[in-house]
């Protein structure tokens, strides 16, 4: 499946008549909406400096965005992969310049960020969203399939030993 991944275009992977389409997981880009107080009711909007939320699930991306958005936040991007988690961390990796920090110090024991790892990315970075989780991605499946690979080799060499 990772190889098959690499060698499909992104946008071909969620259609349904894909050898993917089963094993497909998201990854996705998330803007948190920010309350503002009108005179006669509290709405939320969008706003340039907004935070955003850089997550992955296996489920259906209408399920998940469906879920986040009871608490305020709308889907900006989404990418169908087979490694949605292996790359969201390397994703949150690549944006840890940007990540929420917490103001106050922490206690022992606390993370270091604030709960729901959120990141406040520049417009540059949000419009090339996609392109960069396409690079990141292919890093990635290569370090999942070299993962298999000496998997595999581990086995055959206790299949021999025996």
């Amino acid at each position: 499946m990772v190889r098959l991944c690499r060698s499909t275009p992104e946008s071909e992977r969620a259609l349904p008549d894909s050898d993917l389409y089963f094993d497909l997981g998201y990854v996705y880009l998330m803007e948190k909406l920010v309350r503002v107080r009108m005179p006669n009711a509290i709405t939320y909007v969008r706003v340039p400096n907004c935070h955003y939320k850089i997550g992955a699930t296996g489920r259906p991306i209408k399920a998940r965005s469906k879920e986040l958005s009871r608490k305020r936040i709308v889907s900006r991007a989404k990418y169908a992969t087979t490694v949605p988690f292996a790359l969201e961390l390397a994703l949150q990796r690549h944006f840890d310049t940007f990540r929420v920090r917490r103001q106050i110090p922490r206690e022992k024991g606390q993370r270091k960020n604030q709960p729901g790892e959120l990141f406040s990315l520049p417009r540059k970075e949000v419009e090339s969203f996609t392109a960069t989780v396409a690079s990141v991605e292919r890093w990635v499946l290569l370090a999942e399939e070299s993962r298999l690979e000496l998997e595999i080799m581990q086995m055959e060499a206790c299949a021999g030993l025996r």
